[in-house]
């Protein structure tokens, strides 16, 4: 049993970039003849673009033998996109249940998370790495 990691070209661009600004707000206010400061911050409308339009689909794949023939099942756990491993460390139990997808497949939760961390942290290191020089 193995884990394959395969890249997706996305159609669209992510429009949901961070927050290019971080706005405070001071409020100056007299109640009952004392004076009174409150803060409050707000994002700017402004955000980051996120120009790289990709996204990886993780899927479970078991090869046996049936009749003499080689078969495979495939098991898909889910897609993420780019910008969620590089901000969001891609964690997979976030894009499908572990428990009913390793029950599915006839594994323990640890032997699931164990097969596709395998593949998926080398990937989520260099996606952290690109992503931090484009700061």
């Amino acid at each position: 049993m193995y884990c394959v990691i395969q890249e997706v070209e996305l159609k669209k661009e992510n429009t949901y970039g961070e927050d290019k600004e971080l706005k405070s707000t001071v409020n100056d206010f007299v109640i009952s003849g004392e004076r009174k400061i409150s803060y409050s911050h707000t994002y700017s409308d402004e955000r980051f673009r996120r120009p790289i339009k990709k996204a990886y689909k993780i899927s479970i794949h078991k090869s046996y033998r049936e009749g003499g023939k080689v078969k495979k099942k495939q098991w898909v756990l889910g897609t993420m996109d780019y910008y969620y491993i590089a901000t969001f460390d891609g964690y997979i139990g976030d894009f499908c249940d572990l428990e009913e997808r390793a029950e599915t497949i006839g594994i323990t939760v640890d032997e699931l998370f164990d097969i596709v961390s395998v593949k998926l942290e080398p990937l989520r290191e260099r996606i952290e790495k690109e992503y931090k020089e484009t700061e």
